[in-house]
């Protein structure tokens, strides 16, 4: 059934329409009826009625300024037929120009308003056969231009969908871009609809506007694809029409969803043979934006080529910052970052490439923290909270200080706790080592820990320095081979560890006040 609404200031008229004819034989029901503009107009948007029956003179707003506000302020598809008193030629020019579908003068006849039904009735289907065809062939074009875009299906003069997009070689389009900066939020963005809706509210719903969702779930991008034609006639040729009708998107996007997207809004091709060339101005847009701090609408008619280094970022940076994290110093975490964003931004990196190498960075860490014993919760838990998705290189910066000063607390937590089994662990590896060529920054490196620091803590829990220690355990070692073995001196000095033999002389005869051979002699005794 087919919704009617009834609309004059005279009770009995109204009483009388809705008696006079079977309404559902037509396949019409009376849903709602007013007797002034202003109450007509609050039914009219509550109801969506598919025909409104109307005077024209009304209070508060005549049936005229009722149907324009009806069409231009509130984009109503509502069909009209008109009833008056008056056979005025201005009256009916005017309705004629809104695209009434019928003119019944007063008293109102039976077979008008059956005639009027018939002709809105065949409108409404006819128009319903059309939307059908043309949502059916706009999502058509839509799967074909993600593939085309995306390099997924190739074109040639030859081909059916080459021909199929050069229907459109006299229009103007435009890429636009939509960048959310959460997945969650894209996720309710796809499912609910929600920028379909607000676009085909905005436009004309029989523009040629073409959706196509991208990498969902990786970038949190959408993209559409719009003709310039109707965002300029919809604002009067306005110069900044482009910019108004980004703002408005992303205005109702925020009333609708509560968070705003980041639009880029691709130069100007024709025909979509070429939208390529639009949506790549985006591409180089967004990374302009990356660099440079982001623009809430940016607008890709006068963006430059640049060029961007693609080559790796050096290993060098990425190790200083992790020493500044080992020695929990959080003044040279902060410099250390504000130089790579400085390094970034006056080299102009190619934001994959450093998103690539941050997160390398991030791999390194979690080698760190898990050889640390970090708690598999604890660890996740760091790693979960670094999101670069969306963001820009500044918010990425301030991020990755906040990170890293909560990752250099978090070392220095799990090394207070684990200070006295590290420390058990490289007396373990001297006993076993000792022989061989070992120096405290050799086995920082196999403990994880940085040099300086190990140092401290093994003098400040052992007692004496680490190469005290390691004397200590060679000329003890060395003791035992000069009683229970028949080597030479210079044989045992190897053996300990020594490769210079006065060095293990002047060493042994340190600590012990005797040479090796005076030892030897006095064990003999």
């Amino acid at each position: 059934m087919y919704k009617v609404m009834i609309i004059d200031d005279e009770p009995f008229v109204v009483e009388g329409m809705k008696s006079l004819i079977n309404w559902n034989e037509y396949g019409f029901s009376i849903c709602c009826d007013a007797d002034n503009g202003e109450d007509a107009l609050k039914k009219a948007v509550k109801y969506n009625p598919d025909l409104i029956i109307t005077d024209i003179n009304l209070p508060e707003m005549n049936g005229l300024q009722f149907i324009q506000r009806c069409i231009e302020e509130y984009k109503l598809k509502s069909k009209y037929v008109i009833i008056s008193g008056y056979d005025e030629f201005e009256y009916a020019r005017t309705a004629m120009k809104y695209g009434v579908l019928g003119y019944i003068l007063k008293p109102i006849d039976e077979d008008e308003i059956i005639e009027s039904l018939i002709k809105v009735k065949n409108a409404i289907s006819s128009e319903k056969q059309d939307m059908l065809a043309n949502t059916l062939e706009k999502k058509a074009i839509s799967t074909i231009l993600k593939k085309y875009i995306k390099d997924e299906i190739s074109i040639s003069k030859n081909n059916v969908i080459e021909r199929y997009l050069r229907n459109y070689d006299q229009k103007e389009f435009r890429y636009f871009t939509l960048s959310f900066t959460r997945l969650q939020q894209h996720r309710m963005i796809n499912e609910a609809g929600i920028v379909e809706n607000i676009v085909m509210g905005i436009l004309d719903s029989n523009a040629d506007v073409f959706f196509v969702q991208e990498e969902l779930g990786k970038r949190n991008i959408y993209g559409a694809i719009f003709p310039e034609r109707n965002i300029n006639s919809l604002l009067m040729e306005d110069s900044d029409a482009l910019y108004k009708f980004a703002q408005t998107l992303s205005d109702k996007i925020y009333s609708k969803a509560g968070y705003r997207p980041t639009i880029y809004i691709g130069k100007k091709v024709n025909g979509l043979i070429n939208i390529k060339d639009s949506k790549f101005s985006c591409i180089r847009a967004e990374k302009d934006n990356f660099i440079y701090d982001r623009q809430d609408i940016t607008i890709c008619d006068n963006v430059a080529e640049v060029n961007y280094v693609y080559k790796a970022m050096d290993d060098e940076t990425s190790k200083q910052l992790i020493e500044c994290i080992e020695k929990n110093d959080c003044n040279s975490i902060k410099a250390n970052i504000e130089n790579i964003y400085y390094t970034i931004r006056n080299a102009l990196y190619e934001p994959e490439i450093v998103k690539a190498g941050i997160a390398d960075f991030l791999i390194e860490i979690i080698k760190l923290l898990r050889d640390m014993k970090c708690e598999k919760s604890e660890l996740f838990r760091t790693i979960a909270e670094f999101n670069m998705e969306g963001m820009v290189l500044k918010e990425i910066k301030e991020q990755l200080v906040t990170f890293c000063i909560q990752t250099a607390e978090l070392i220095n937590t799990l090394r207070s706790n684990n200070n006295k089994g590290i420390l058990s662990e490289v007396q373990k590896y001297i006993e076993l080592n000792y022989d061989k060529d070992i120096k405290l920054k050799d086995i920082s490196k196999i403990f994880y820990i940085n040099s300086t620091y190990l140092g401290k803590v093994f003098k400040k829990n052992i007692g004496i320095s680490f190469n005290e220690y390691l004397n200590k355990i060679r000329i003890e070692k060395a003791k035992k081979l000069l009683i229970s073995e028949n080597y030479k001196v210079c044989k045992i000095s190897q053996m300990v560890g020594y490769n210079d033999v006065n060095y293990f002389i002047n060493k042994f005869e340190e600590l012990t006040d005797k040479t090796p051979s005076e030892y030897k002699r006095t064990c003999a005794e």
